[in-house]
């Protein structure tokens, strides 16, 4: 009676660990694009991302495009920091996003949105937003990869 109990224990831990084993990373769909990009949120072209829940989009910085193939990238002041992403649409011909209410991304072409928040795809594409790294060193933001 007692190995039945044990049994379902030891199976349950082992599919567990199949189906974990099995998960694919998502790896990113953009090719390698190196960014690094330091900017002041006192300067004008950035002071709205003083205030939460705002966006913005860098088109060129140092008289230079940005992102992949020149389409600029985005900079979210979020409730947990800020969040960069490449402003290109992973789902529909690598088309530039604009920036929607503030809080969402969307493509032009294939429509899908996206959260600024996260990064997600909402509607008809399934992939997310490239996200970039950034520090925050007081009114100075670096966003790198």
């Amino acid at each position: 009676m007692l190995l039945l109990p044990k049994f379902r224990l030891l199976a349950a831990t082992l599919a567990t660990l199949l189906l974990v084993s099995c998960a694919k990373e998502e790896k990113p769909v953009l090719p390698h694009t190196l960014v690094n990009i330091i900017i002041s949120t006192n300067m004008p072209d950035y002071i709205s991302l003083q205030n939460p829940a705002t966006g913005i989009k860098i088109s060129y910085y140092n008289s230079l495009p940005v992102g992949y193939l020149g389409n600029g990238v985005i900079v979210y002041n979020s409730l947990e920091g800020f969040k960069a992403y490449d402003a290109t649409c992973p789902n529909s011909d690598f088309k530039s996003i604009k920036i929607v209410d503030q809080i969402y991304g969307e493509c032009p072409s294939c429509k899908t949105r996206y959260s600024l928040e996260s990064g997600f795809a909402m509607g008809k594409g399934n992939l997310h937003l490239q996200r970039y790294s950034v520090m925050s060193n007081g009114e100075y933001l670096n966003i790198y990869n």
